[in-house]
């Protein structure tokens, strides 16, 4: 086998049962497990039983757990004879989807663990059984039930149901339900069923030939691609996991030509590991292909037909082509939806979160918040309140509050989902730290600095450890360290930092969140009082999103607003009028007009005119923003206190001498609550309300 790193490993466990299923051997001794891999040893082997095929199916089922997780099903390093012995006969090994989850090589955990739930852990189990008799009776039969599940077939494997324990009690009783039937309904009716069951025995038989040969030739394709990775026949080169994958791609087209029930699956997963990987274009072509093909041989409403389009939809949306995004979700979901199985009712669901994602990202926001609450609903009603895929739809509709600047309401819903998280996923998983993150972002964004501070605390290193250094959570959580940096008045600190991320997001070519992250540097550059570097920054922002989008979108907008801001500090007050009434239309026109994005393009409209000595007109701007301040955030927070700050300086008699003092006042305390004590913003709050007239000078 050949690890991440590139490394080719040798299997001890019987590689040639593998190759020949009804080999035996004779029972082994306890002390052999000395001289084996004890990670592939199953239980007879450990206490001394019979060495059969069944002890082959579980080492098999091992490395079918390792391949899928990127982990093996205990963790044995270290651990004392004894302890292994015990591990291996009695304790339960990690469920596949939580081992998947906390494989920090995988980007895309969440995502994985929820497509190994359902058939592809229940394979495993019965593969990995402790008792012989309950694993796959052979290879083959593994190989089987493998194949069934890539073509979106029921499985073997499945828990024991009351409506499974009828179906296998059916099966092994035949003759006996026929008789019943035959001593309670018509003779004519008997035989009828009797043809019937003689034609479908027939149709399965046929069916069974077929796929026994689909799991031979799946086989020993596989086995000779690891085998291309044997250092004897690549003549001492080691081939990294990239170039196993495009060889595999090279063989699938060339040894599998004309086989599109072979073909198709392998591709499909190819893709799917090339997504996870963040390899995009090399995802696209092959599911593109996959789509194609299955629209050409199942036809074009056909249930595999709907997955090649969920696959094709998440790679779109991650090259930013949101619209296709958008209708490859449209035509799957819905057929996705009338599946029984729990894995393409879950992937229906996705779907309308793929198609949140991507309607919210064109500037939909209504529709977009719709989609995720149907999603919501459905995830809730078939799976529960305490599912993943629930969490992973409320992870989602937080963000998405986030982003349209309904801070507070996000601030809610995401101490509620990172609770919920943290319950059902660990303190761990993906999922939960996604919704902390979601957490923090809304408390810091508030300005609520020390809870912001505890809850980010470890986290980057955790997110490190679990997704990897250059995962976009884990970029995104040094963006909130930078954000309480700068709260403190480290402005250098903050802006080395968004350096930083930048530079990551360029090489992974993640534009969108690069425009974000560039807005957040240009606004601390601005507070810092390096302007010039504030306004390239905020143009380098506008140059990106009207790229992605166009100029009439939210996003456009953001960033206009805040070179806007710059260009009003540098005196260029014509060109800074211009950039920030577009961005205010914009806002108006794309659902954002109640939102404190739209509330900081006035605010900043409100200090240009101020800085033109023009008080009223100021005055009616800031009164404007200090109203959805208030109807977003009653209890006042950061942004809050800034606008009131610029209030109070706006204010002019007769209303000057009865407001000044209870507007500034309230401004120092929000403020005093958010920054430290050397940032420039509270200290202007502070200067004001000493300037309030009554206030001795």
């Amino acid at each position: 086998m050949v690890d991440g790193a590139g490394r080719v490993k040798l299997l001890d466990f019987g590689i040639a049962k593998l190759l020949s299923p009804g080999a035996e051997a004779p029972p082994s001794q306890p002390t052999l497990l000395r001289a084996l891999t004890p990670q592939y040893a199953a239980p007879e082997q450990v206490t001394g039983g019979s060495i059969t095929t069944a002890t082959d199916v579980y080492a098999l089922g091992v490395l079918l757990f390792e391949l899928l997780a990127g982990r093996l099903p205990y963790s044995l390093a270290d651990q004392s004879p004894f302890t292994v012995e015990q591990a291996i006969v009695g304790a339960e090994p990690v469920r596949l989807p939580q081992a998947a989850i906390a494989d920090a090589s995988r980007p895309e955990g969440a995502r994985l663990a929820r497509r190994l739930a359902g058939d592809l852990e229940r394979i495993v189990q019965r593969a990995m059984a402790k008792e012989p008799e309950r694993r796959y009776p052979s290879v083959e039969a593994l190989a089987s039930d493998l194949h069934r599940h890539l073509q979106g077939r029921p499985v073997e494997a499945r828990g024991d149901s009351p409506a499974y324990r009828m179906r296998k009690f059916a099966r092994r009783h035949r003759l006996a339900l026929v008789l019943s039937v035959v001593a309670v309904t018509a003779l004519m009716t008997a035989l009828a069923v009797a043809v019937t069951q003689a034609r479908r025995a027939e149709r399965e038989a046929a069916r069974a030939r077929d796929e026994a040969e689909i799991a031979e030739t799946s086989r020993a394709f596989l086995v000779s691609l690891f085998a291309s990775a044997d250092p004897n026949q690549a003549q001492g080169r080691v081939m990294t996991d990239r170039e196993m994958l495009a060889a595999g791609v090279d063989r699938v087209d060339r040894e599998l030509a004309g086989r599109p029930e072979l073909q198709l699956p392998l591709l499909a997963e190819i893709a799917s590991v090339y997504l996870q990987l963040g390899e995009y274009e090399k995802a696209e072509p092959l599911a593109r292909r996959v789509l194609d093909a299955r629209i050409a041989v199942a036809g074009d409403g056909s249930l595999a037909t709907a997955r090649a389009r969920r696959l094709l939809a998440e790679i779109r949306y991650q090259r930013n082509a949101f619209e296709e995004a958008a209708e490859l979700e449209r035509l799957a979901g819905p057929r996705l939806g009338e599946s029984t199985e729990r894995e393409d009712q879950e992937a229906a669901i996705e779907s309308r979160v793929g198609l949140a994602k991507s309607v919210f990202a064109l500037g939909r926001y209504a529709e977009a918040a719709a989609w995720i609450e149907r999603a919501a609903v459905d995830a809730r009603e078939r799976f529960g309140a305490d599912s993943a895929i629930l969490l992973h739809v409320l992870t989602t509709r937080t963000s998405q509050l986030i982003n349209s600047g309904r801070t507070a309401e996000a601030a809610t819903a995401a101490h509620e989902t990172a609770a919920l998280a943290r319950e059902v996923e660990g303190p761990d998983a993906p999922l939960t730290l996604s919704a902390t993150l979601n957490e923090i972002v809304a408390l810091s964004t508030l300005g609520r600095r020390d809870e912001a501070r505890r809850a980010l605390e470890d986290l980057p290193e955790r997110l490190i450890r679990v997704l990897g250094a250059a995962h976009g959570e884990t970029l995104l959580s040094i963006r909130l360290q930078a954000r309480l940096a700068a709260y403190d008045g480290d402005f250098a600190e903050a802006l080395e930092a968004l350096e930083r991320v930048a530079s990551a997001l360029r090489d992974a070519k993640q534009p969108q969140t690069l425009g974000y992250t560039l807005v957040q540097a240009s606004n601390i550059a601005l507070v810092a009082g390096e302007t010039a570097r504030a306004e390239a920054l905020a143009r380098e922002a506008v140059g990106i999103f009207t790229g992605l989008f166009g100029t009439a979108h939210g996003d456009t907008a953001f960033a206009r607003s805040a070179l806007g801001s710059a260009l009003a500090r540098r005196g260029a007050f014509a060109d800074a009028q211009r950039e920030l009434e577009a961005a205010r239309a914009t806002e108006v026109a794309t659902e954002l007009g109640a939102s404190d994005f739209h509330a900081d393009t006035l605010e900043r409209q409100g200090d240009l005119l101020l800085r033109q000595g023009r008080r009223s007109g100021a005055q009616t701007k800031l009164e404007e923003a200090l109203a959805i301040r208030r109807t977003n955030s009653p209890e006042g927070n950061l942004a809050t206190g800034k606008t009131l700050t610029l209030l109070g300086a706006a204010l002019d008699e007769p209303g000057r001498t009865d407001r000044c003092q209870p507007l500034l006042s309230e401004a120092v305390r929000l403020l005093t609550k958010a920054l430290g004590p050397a940032h420039p913003d509270r200290q202007a709050a502070e200067r004001a309300l000493a300037a309030c007239p009554g206030n001795p000078p």
